[in-house]
């Protein structure tokens, strides 16, 4: 491991740990591409704000972000080491070289994220400085989406000339992308960005206050744990798994959104489920030591809030896949899958696979068919899992009601 890679990961790491400690909220999730490149557009008032953009964006999607960087941070060994280390990009602020657009080119080709801050240097944190055309001229030449952020409070957990990490919260919107003029040249399109993208972002900042006066965050909860649920759902292979590294970043973003509300129950439902997933990457001796705390804490959630949706749903996959001497019940299966059908919403078609697989396992054909048939119909053709899971679903069908009960060969094998 090079110096550059060393300092990356022991950094990055802390950052994380420190963010961790320091975020409030997080609004806007959703907005953040789950895959390809994007432009990131945040106001800029600390260094701590590249802490915040990397370690989000690292945890939202597994990829890097790259940052312009002024050229006079590389002209010493330590600070051009550091700024490596965290995927800077040296720039001519006045007039960018075209190395330096050669390298933005190749980043925004490799399916990376860039951030420029349109500022073009730290501002005091309570006003925006005069915007750059340089973020929106790079946006337009690669035809990438130019995502807006507003931050508050990174500027008090690292004021501008401290570096020691102060008290405090830091308060993050995404906004939707930004749209791109129709008309006009590159650098007439540029302008109309910039200045449509300053009262877009002075409106996140103020929303950003918003969430920092409000102690009530369980509408912003709600929805990242939705955001959540989709990538993850997802981001499953055909088996219905994720890999090792997948489960980890699902975890580290995870941990961060539930400390901005550490009991929510959706948040808390999605934890337990990556636990499961990453008890599904264990040898099959090992996964029996996941089983009691899962089982342990699905079960608080539904003290907390009965019939949740997804708690049920993980109780479900429990008592279906633990055999009947570690305390599994077919019929409590059957339960916590029912109970976690009627709480889905019209087109959430997730319980009645493990409904069927189930009523599979009682050898209860009939009810098997029937929701078998409510899958095939019911998943909606945009849902992320829809292929793969009416293709199953109709395998099994096709198998139960071809051939006799005797000769029936059915894949037992657990879906979502």
């Amino acid at each position: 491991m090079n110096a550059e890679r060393l300092v990356r990961f022991v950094t990055f790491h802390f950052a994380t740990r420190v963010l961790r400690k320091h975020i409030g909220t997080i609004e806007g999730l959703e907005h953040i591409p789950a895959e390809g490149s994007f432009v990131l557009v945040p106001n800029h008032s600390s260094y701590f704000d590249h802490f915040t953009v990397g370690a989000l964006i690292e945890a939202a999607r597994g990829t890097p972000t790259w940052f312009l960087t002024k050229r006079e941070s590389f002209e010493k060994p330590l600070p051009r080491l550091w700024a490596q280390a965290w995927y800077a990009i040296p720039v001519d602020r006045d007039a960018p070289s075209p190395g330096t657009i050669r390298e933005v080119q190749r980043i925004l080709a490799s399916g990376d994220v860039l951030c420029v801050y349109p500022e073009g240097t730290r501002g005091p944190g309570d006003v925006l400085l005069p915007f750059r055309h340089g973020a929106f001229r790079f946006a337009l030449t690669e035809d990438v989406p130019l995502i807006p952020l507003g931050m508050v409070g990174t500027n008090s957990v690292l004021p501008r000339g401290d570096t020691r990490f102060k008290p405090g919260k830091v308060h993050l919107v995404v906004g939707a992308p930004l749209e791109v003029p129709l008309t006009g040249t590159k650098q007439q399109k540029a302008e109309i960005l910039a200045l449509r993208a300053r009262p877009l972002i002075e409106s996140l900042i103020a929303r950003a206050k918003q969430n920092a006066a409000n102690t009530d965050h369980e509408h912003l909860a709600r929805k990242n744990a939705a955001v959540l649920d989709a990538r993850i759902t997802g981001s499953l292979s055909e088996t219905s798994t994720l890999t090792r590294k997948t489960v980890a970043r699902f975890m580290r973003l995870t941990r961060l959104l539930l400390v901005t509300a550490p009991q929510d129950p959706d948040l808390r439902s999605q934890q337990i489920r990556l636990r499961g997933l990453a008890a599904m990457n264990a040898p099959a001796a090992l996964r029996a030591v996941f089983a009691p705390s899962i089982r342990r804490d699905a079960e608080a959630i539904l003290r907390q809030a009965p019939g949740h949706r997804d708690a049920s749903y993980l109780l479900g996959r429990w008592h279906l896949m633990i055999p009947k001497i570690l305390g599994g019940r077919l019929q409590d299966s059957i339960r916590y899958f029912e109970a976690s059908a009627l709480a889905s919403e019209p087109g959430d078609t997730r319980a009645l696979t493990g409904l069927a697989d189930a009523y599979l396992a009682c050898d209860d054909r009939e009810n098997a068919i029937a929701a078998l048939q409510a899958i095939i119909a019911g998943t909606p053709p945009e849902h992320p899992r829809s292929e793969p899971r009416r293709r199953k679903a109709q395998q099994k069908l096709t198998s139960l009601t071809s051939v006799t009960d005797s000769g029936s060969s059915l894949d037992q094998r657990p879906g979502q």
